[in-house]
């Protein structure tokens, strides 16, 4: 783990942790230099051989730098597996350049979701069958990836996952219901099939916001207060307006 500046740390302030309680966690632990880790490691094992840990020490065996003065430290003495570009967690593969988010999430989950789709097409399975194992199925891993990646997803993968849906939900054939019809609430007489552009600008107003109501608040998140402090050229509050 590498950990971030906080701006409350910076000013002095003492952050309280993140289940509400009065214990203040040390500026240090925001150092984005490397000399937190000779005297934090002691501890790391030292409270990895408790079972109430609530962050146990094998969750903690990856180092990733993301800067030019950590990727050229000597971490050869300390218990972690140094990456390089990229790797995985909770799913999510987060990469050393932001540009390759979107080739190693969305562009793969889009691969990802055709392969299952083109399996389960010669199922003897309904249209309405077909539609609730997209809801069930391929909405839920979409909208993950929509809420948990920052990175713009263009029209055209949209267009694209709908022909491979549509698809998957007529078998290959021609449409008999267009995909405006499909999607309609079943008191339109639709069948709520999923419209993921939506969802993905839903979860994209989601973080707006966050930003919105919190910018002014005292009592404002951490990682509120850093988005914010990363873009101080714009006003963040109108930006969904």
């Amino acid at each position: 783990y590498n950990f971030l500046p906080s701006p409350d740390c910076i000013s002095g302030a003492q952050p309280q942790s993140s289940l509400g309680s009065s214990v203040p966690l040390s500026p240090r632990l925001f150092s984005p230099d490397s000399s937190v880790w000779p005297d934090g490691l002691p501890l790391l094992l030292k409270y990895s051989n408790c079972n109430i840990c609530f962050c146990p020490f094998f969750k903690i065996k990856l180092l990733f730098p993301v800067n030019k003065g950590m990727s050229v430290s000597d971490y050869s003495n300390f218990p972690f597996r140094t990456v390089g570009d990229k790797f995985t967690y909770l799913g999510i593969t987060v990469t050393r350049r932001h540009k390759n988010l979107f080739k190693e999430n969305v562009l793969t989950l889009l691969d990802h979701t055709k392969h299952s789709l083109a399996q389960w097409s010669p199922l003897s399975t309904s249209l309405i069958g077909r539609i609730h194992s997209i809801k069930m199925n391929v909405l839920p891993k979409f909208l993950y990836i929509f809420q948990s990646v920052p990175t713009f997803i263009p029209k055209l993968y949209f267009d694209t996952l709908d022909s491979i849906i549509s698809s998957y939900i007529w078998k290959g054939k021609r449409p008999r219901l267009s995909k405006v019809h499909l999607q309609k609430s079943k008191a339109e007489g639709g069948m709520a099939l999923p419209n993921f552009r939506l969802y993905y600008w839903a979860a994209t107003i989601r973080c707006l916001t966050f930003w919105s109501y919190f910018h002014s608040r005292s009592d404002r998140p951490p990682w509120v207060a850093m988005e914010l402090g990363s873009a101080k050229n714009s006003f963040i509050p109108i930006i969904q307006w």
